[in-house]
C-alpha cells in the first residue's frame, strides 16, 4: 500500500518580510501622479477641473439661451396666429 505524503510549503520569515517589502514598495497615488504629471501635479489637476467646470457652465448658458429663444419664438408665433385668426373672423362678419 502506498502512502500519500502531504506537503506543506512554509515561507521562511526572511521571505515573508521580502514579500511585505515588495508590496509596500508599490507606488502610492501621489507618487504615480507626480511621476505622470510632474512636480506641479496638484496645480495641474486643479486647473483642469476649473477649466472643465467653466466650459460646462458656458455650454449650459448657451443651451439655456437657445431654449429661451425657441420658447420666445413659439410664443410669438402663437400670438401672431391668434391675431390673424381674429382679423380673419372680423372680416368674415363684415363681408356678410
Amino acid at each position: 500500500m502506498t502512502e500519500k505524503v502531504e506537503w506543506e510549503i512554509v515561507d521562511s520569515p526572511a521571505e515573508a518580510s521580502q514579500e511585505k517589502a515588495s508590496q509596500e514598495a508599490r507606488p502610492t497615488v501621489r507618487q504615480m501622479m507626480k511621476k505622470l504629471l510632474g512636480p506641479w501635479w496638484k496645480l495641474k489637476l486643479v486647473s483642469i477641473a476649473s477649466i472643465t467646470s467653466l466650459l460646462l457652465v458656458l455650454f449650459a448658458a448657451l443651451v439655456g439661451t437657445f431654449v429661451l429663444m425657441l420658447s420666445a419664438g413659439a410664443l410669438i408665433a402663437t400670438g401672431v396666429a391668434k391675431f390673424r385668426q381674429k382679423l380673419r373672423g372680423h372680416r368674415r362678419e363684415v363681408s356678410l
